[in-house]
């Protein structure tokens, strides 16, 4: 029967949360765009911190009905109930809603809450949600997902992924990861891409006999750890780190490509039996030629020529690009020569100065004509030093070997 009160007067219940009817909803135009306000951001962290030990846990208490979602009505219920000090207006309760309710269908769930409200392992249906690339399984009967793009999710751990071993392409970018060892048991995994999170170290994890391609960009990164189970690796950025040193590499013989831009290297060294191809050194503490001595015999004709690229480049890549004037990724003795030369005259060199070119046997005839047979002779000796698979050309890599650091004793 109907209290005294009449229709819809509230029964007690004991303490049991009942969500209170929903208030008309105020939409927004559609030319504003939902910014998540900090403050309001962080009381509601605060609240789950000191009520749950998990993000995950905090959710499903806001979760009254278990329907796997959570309403306005249930967050202004649940949130009450958890801290009713806490204070949250109805217009903060709207901004938590309108904020995390990433699909905009009046609902947050698991993933959205969690990627809205604090760090958090991986669960697996925010990898679910994440899987992409769909091919065929092997027996050609069932679907099977390529990939998995998690970015920005605050992801603390993948312990979860290691079920989806089918995995080719993982991207998880821009999260709070600082252990990929779950990723060893993804044995059929290709591509990598962790950027911008908190490792120290690479590719820490075995199994992964088909990696190929892994970026580590941004990361926290001191030194290269050995990389020597990824045999396959073809391709590995390490830029925005904090490397000092070149090392861990050493095995890696399918290695062509290596970008160690942005980092904190001091010489250039641990590459030469590698098959590099493509090597980015931008931004670091050697400049890569200023601070460098040319390998070779120490005459006075190599420490001029030493003298003038520093004069003229900061970069090993910038002498390179300059040298390489049809750009096709190689320098031809004639590029050699008539970069160098240029470069010497730069700093002053002239036929028969024997102040900065050196005099007696060793150093160039006063005349013209001698001059040049001398200084096409020291050419020849630099392009023989340089090219090492004998092609003809000097590539990139070959050219970088032309230096170490001046403070670096010489093997042997």
């Amino acid at each position: 029967e109907e209290g005294p009160g009449g229709e819809g007067e509230a029964k007690p219940m004991g303490f049991v949360a009942v969500a209170p009817p929903e208030p008309p909803k105020r939409e927004l135009p559609k030319w504003v765009k939902p910014r998540k306000s900090v403050m309001v951001s962080q009381k509601v962290q605060d609240i789950i911190s000191e009520n749950f030990g998990e993000v995950a846990e905090a959710f499903m208490a806001l979760d009254m009905n278990g329907d796997g979602r959570v309403s306005i009505r249930e967050l202004r219920a649940g949130m009450a109930m958890m801290d009713w000090t806490s204070g949250l207006t109805e217009e903060e309760i709207e901004d938590i809603m309108r904020t995390s309710d990433i699909d905009n269908n009046g609902y947050i769930d698991l993933n959205e809450f969690l990627q809205a409200f604090g760090p958090h392992p991986a669960t697996r249906e925010e990898i679910t949600a994440g899987l992409h690339s769909i091919s065929r399984s092997a027996d050609a009967m069932r679907p099977a997902y390529l990939g998995v793009r998690m970015q920005g999710m605050s992801l603390t751990s993948l312990e979860a992924l290691g079920a989806f071993r089918h995995i080719l392409f993982v991207d998880v970018q821009n999260n709070l990861l600082e252990d990929l060892r779950p990723l060893g048991l993804l044995a059929h995994m290709v591509t990598l891409d962790a950027s911008r999170n908190r490792l120290t170290r690479v590719l820490d994890f075995r199994g992964c006999q088909h990696l190929t391609q892994a970026s580590l960009r941004h990361n926290l990164i001191a030194e290269i750890n050995d990389v020597s189970p990824h045999r396959a690796l073809q391709s590995l950025d390490l830029a925005g780190n904090q490397v000092s040193h070149i090392q861990g590499l050493a095995r890696n013989m399918a290695l062509t490509r290596l970008c160690l831009d942005d980092n904190a290297l001091v010489q250039i060294s641990g590459l030469d039996n590698l098959p590099i191809q493509h090597l980015s050194l931008r931004n670091n503490r050697l400049s890569a030629v200023n601070g460098h001595a040319l390998l070779g015999p120490n005459t006075v004709y190599v420490q001029a020529l030493q003298t003038a690229l520093e004069e003229s480049f900061d970069e090993i890549d910038d002498a390179f690009l300059a040298l390489d004037a049809n750009m096709d990724g190689k320098v031809s003795r004639k590029e050699l020569r008539a970069g160098l030369l240029e470069a010497l005259r730069s700093i002053g060199v002239r036929p028969g100065d024997s102040k900065l070119l050196g005099s007696g046997p060793d150093g160039p005839p006063d005349d013209e004509e001698g001059f040049r047979a001398w200084f096409e002779a020291r050419i020849d000796e630099l392009m023989g030093t340089l090219d090492r698979d004998g092609s003809g050309f000097v590539g990139a890599r070959e050219f970088g070997s032309l230096f170490r650091r001046a403070d670096e004793p010489l093997e042997g």
